[in-house]
């Protein structure tokens, strides 16, 4: 639990977290993956997933990514 609530007040904490509107995609995103993981908890743990995604999906490939990059950044 100490972990979770340092990992939660470091981002908070993060200038850029709030200057780039980051957590617009940090609530959505822990929403969501909660929801799901509730629904099917037998599925691959989506942090696991997500840790392994971030670091290999390239952004400019999938559109809907970029897209969401862009209308985030006009706000």
């Amino acid at each position: 639990m100490k972990s979770n609530l340092d990992t939660y007040q470091q981002q908070f904490n993060q200038v850029e977290f709030w200057s780039q509107k980051q957590y617009l995609i940090w609530f959505h995103g822990k929403d969501i993956q909660k929801e799901m993981q509730k629904q099917s908890p037998q599925y691959l743990s989506l942090k696991t997933f997500f840790n392994w995604a971030v670091t290999r999906i390239d952004i400019e490939r999938q559109l809907d990514l970029s897209e969401l990059r862009n209308k985030i950044s006009q706000l």
